[in-house]
């Protein structure tokens, strides 16, 4: 479905644009956004019905939802009443009513008409399945059909990197995996001192420990390599090193909004930087390439840098690091030197 088809629907959809890939715009794309669609496409991705999802919802899922029916901030993590499911139930339904009159399909459905069609499923001599984690309970449907007709298949993961469970993940279907495991127990990308703040009595381990039934797991630090780990004590701190050294710098956030707002800092202060792979220019900094990179948690997954930031303080930011206390890990191990924690 385009903007312009889902804007037709609904004005109230949001557009997200994304450059899939740094600094070329032949990557952007759009994507149609809108809460009570999205969390049915969760429904659908953890292989549950509709009302189902909304009466399990969590206050998180409760939140964005509330405030999408009118509530004010503080009712919102109240449940659902009936007169609320209710509403939500409809608007989904007109929705895909709509969807079928024009006749579009989303991702969820793509995923559905293959696993209905499982003759149409291929087979490969090696499937390998990377973040593996990540994957929703309808994707391991359709995973399972293509590991069938496989003849060596390989699956890589971390759980503790598990992330996306609030867009449908199920870090259980990637542990329940029966098979032989093998543990990657060397960090060629950790330091030292990052490492024993991760592995430390009040480290993020200990929280994800307490928190999650995970696979417990040892793995050792980069070799010959220290680094740092520590707490900036403002974004003032945080600009001067940004303005000082052009080394490797990645600054994460829960949300977009977050980074929006310091991208917007460091254009008035001239600093060429990328967000979320967009490049953000000076006049003075048009020959040099920009070395300081704004994204999401999620959008850095995968990433590194010398430079590692986690910007928190933000409430919305807050909520989501509370939620999922793995998001914070995530941030951690993209450290190569140094992580720093700085509250705005």
């Amino acid at each position: 479905m385009t903007g312009d088809e889902a804007l037709a629907f609904d004005t109230g959809f949001f557009i997200e644009t994304q450059y899939m890939k740094e600094n070329d715009p032949t990557s952007l794309v759009y994507r149609a956004k809108q809460i009570v669609v999205d969390a049915a496409a969760t429904a659908r991705a953890r292989l549950i019905d509709f009302e189902s999802y909304l009466k399990g919802a969590s206050e998180s899922e409760r939140y964005r939802l509330n405030r999408w029916i009118g509530y004010p901030a503080k009712q919102c993590k109240k449940e659902f009443s009936d007169l609320d499911i209710q509403k939500q139930l409809a608007y989904n339904a007109k929705y895909e009513a709509y969807k079928n009159s024009i006749n579009a399909i989303d991702y969820t459905s793509i995923l559905e008409e293959a696993i209905n069609n499982p003759n149409s499923i291929p087979g490969y001599e090696l499937l390998i399945i990377d973040e593996a984690q990540d994957l929703s309970l309808l994707q391991w449907k359709l995973a399972n059909l293509v590991i069938e007709k496989s003849k060596k298949v390989f699956i890589a993961g971390d759980d503790d990197q598990a992330i996306c469970e609030s867009f449908g993940a199920s870090a259980n279907a990637f542990l329940s995996i029966e098979g032989h495991d093998h543990a990657l127990t060397q960090s060629h990308r950790v330091p030292s001192n990052i490492h024993t703040a991760i592995f430390s009595p009040n480290g993020i381990i200990t929280t994800l420990s307490k928190r999650y039934v995970r696979k417990e797991k040892q793995w050792k630090a980069k070799d010959h390599a220290d680094g740092s780990f520590q707490r900036l004590a403002d974004i003032a701190t945080l600009l001067e090193m940004l303005g000082k050294d052009r080394d490797d710098w990645l600054i994460m956030a829960a949300t977009h909004n977050t980074l929006i707002a310091l991208s917007n800092v460091l254009k008035e202060r001239k600093i060429a930087h990328f967000l979320s792979n967009q490049l953000i220019a000076s006049i003075e900094s048009n020959t040099e390439y920009p070395t300081i990179r704004l994204k999401t948690i999620w959008g850095a997954k995968g990433g590194e840098a010398k430079n590692a930031v986690l910007l928190r303080g933000p409430y919305a930011d807050e909520n989501m690091l509370n939620d999922d206390p793995r998001l914070e890990y995530v941030a951690i191990t993209r450290a190569k030197e140094n992580f720093y924690i700085c509250t705005i």
